[in-house]
C-alpha cells in the first residue's frame, strides 16, 4: 500500500471528509495545506515520516478550525457592528451638515439682505 493510500485510509478511519494527495517536493517552502474547497490536504515532504507528521499537523488544525471559527464568527460580527454605528454616526453628521448649510445661507441672505437695507436708508436719509 503506497504512503497516500495509508495516509487516506487514516483519514476515513478518523472520519475526517478530505483526501490526501502526497505530491513530493524538493522546492516547496510549505510542508503540507488543506484546500477545504477541493476536500484535499497536500503533503508535500519528501521524507515519508516527515509526510506522516505534515498529515498529523493539517488533521489537528482541521478538528481546530470549529473551535478557530468562533474567533472568525464573532469579529466579523464586531466588523458588522461597527460598521452599522459609523454608518449611522456618518448620515447624522451629513444631515447636520445639510442643515448647518441651509441656515447657513439663510443667514447670508438675511445678512446680505439687511447690508442692503442699510445701505439704502443711508441713501434716502
Amino acid at each position: 500500500m503506497s504512503l497516500e493510500e495509508q495516509m487516506n485510509r487514516l483519514l476515513e478511519r478518523l472520519g475526517i471528509s478530505l483526501r490526501a494527495v502526497w505530491l513530493p517536493s524538493d522546492n516547496h517552502e510549505e510542508h503540507a495545506r488543506i484546500i477545504a474547497q477541493e476536500g484535499l490536504i497536500m503533503v508535500y515532504d519528501k521524507c515519508e515520516s516527515e509526510a506522516w507528521a505534515s498529515l498529523i499537523h493539517e488533521v489537528i488544525e482541521w478538528r481546530l478550525r470549529p473551535v478557530l471559527r468562533v474567533y472568525r464568527d464573532t469579529i466579523n460580527h464586531l466588523i458588522t457592528l461597527i460598521e452599522e454605528i459609523a454608518y449611522s454616526r456618518k448620515e447624522e453628521a451629513l444631515s447636520n451638515i445639510v442643515t448647518d448649510f441651509s441656515v447657513w445661507r439663510i443667514l447670508g441672505a438675511e445678512r446680505l439682505g439687511s447690508t442692503s437695507n442699510k445701505g439704502k436708508r443711508s441713501k434716502s436719509s
